[in-house]
């Protein structure tokens, strides 16, 4: 699976899947697509509360920086 993938996955709410990906090989939950964004930037921006959730279980960090130094906090405003 790829980073874009993951991303992709985390942004529609296909939260079953996801979890299941990330059960696989956790080093998706912080890697980067294109844009520097993580899969957090993108569960956060599609509304989908249980990867949120998922995601800071599992640790990642809690405002990760994209490219240009946005963080999902900014994105959401």
């Amino acid at each position: 699976m790829s980073d874009e993938e993951i991303s992709q996955l985390a942004y529609e709410g296909r939260y079953e899947i996801f979890k299941r990906k990330l059960a696989e090989n956790k080093d998706l939950a912080t890697k980067t697509d294109r844009g520097g964004r993580v899969p957090l930037h993108w569960a956060a921006s599609g509304g989908h509360s249980e990867e949120v959730e998922y995601l800071l279980r599992m640790g990642v960090p809690v405002d990760p920086r994209d490219d240009v130094k946005y963080t999902q906090s900014l994105l959401d405003t």
